[in-house]
């Protein structure tokens, strides 16, 4: 991919370590992580479809009222959150359960939620797969479509006010490039100067329309696990 501006102004150049076909490029300065974390990497993407499975099947069965899955999202949901520290503020959208499971969020928390039970931390008051956990610094999942990214702002604005070596993370897709709330939070970001990162899921759809019937910008590229990150500091 090649960016081509009549500008003379410098623009931030667009990093890469795969190319179009998965592969790494050769002159990558990528640094490889340990093997431990590594292997812990693979062990949570493979729980998280493990987990997806068994709650998507309790929902077609009527044991639960809602379920969505991570499928195809499993890396971006892990890589992340191994990139991130433990202070950092996570802001989701609604596929992201992986970055808690990487936290240390339990099996039975997760099901503790989306069952609704007396042990659920939110007291069975939000639908399933809406999790929240303050000791994993994981605010509360809203089904609302891009809501969440001011949200984010707003507390990565906290955090410089208070002068926390933090940063906040938040999470959407390509659908929610076309919400006014993703270029309200943009432009809040860039003038308060937050410590927040976008990452878009940029799979090419949003829901069952393809990108290009609701978003003129750059298309997609075509591989999931290709993450779109803005940092803004």
């Amino acid at each position: 991919m090649r960016f081509i501006s009549e500008s003379s102004e410098e623009r931030i150049p667009c990093y890469r370590v795969l190319d179009d076909d998965g592969q790494p490029f050769p002159d990558s300065s990528f640094v490889k992580v340990s093997e431990g974390v590594a292997i812990k990497m693979y062990n949570d993407m493979v729980t998280l479809q493990t987990m997806d499975t068994i709650f998507y099947e309790a929902q077609r069965q009527g044991r639960i009222s809602f379920y969505l899955t991570t499928s195809g999202e499993e890396a971006i949901n892990i890589a992340s959150a191994a990139a991130i520290k433990n202070d950092d503020f996570v802001v989701p959208q609604y596929r992201e359960p992986g970055v808690l499971l990487w936290r240390g969020f339990s099996m039975q928390e997760f099901a503790n939620q989306c069952f609704g039970n007396k042990a659920d931390y939110g007291k069975g008051r939000q639908m399933p797969i809406h999790y929240g956990s303050n000791k994993h610094n994981y605010f509360t999942v809203s089904s609302t479509i891009a809501t969440q990214l001011p949200h984010a702002v707003g507390a990565a604005y906290a955090l410089k006010m208070d002068r926390k070596d933090a940063c906040a993370v938040t999470y959407f897709g390509d659908g929610g490039t076309s919400e006014g709330d993703f270029h309200a939070a943009l432009n809040f970001s860039a003038v308060t100067e937050a410590p927040v990162i976008f990452i878009c899921r940029n799979n090419g759809w949003a829901i069952s329309t393809p990108i290009s019937d609701q978003f003129r910008s750059i298309p997609s590229l075509p591989c999931l696990s290709n993450i779109l990150t803005i940092l803004l500091r």
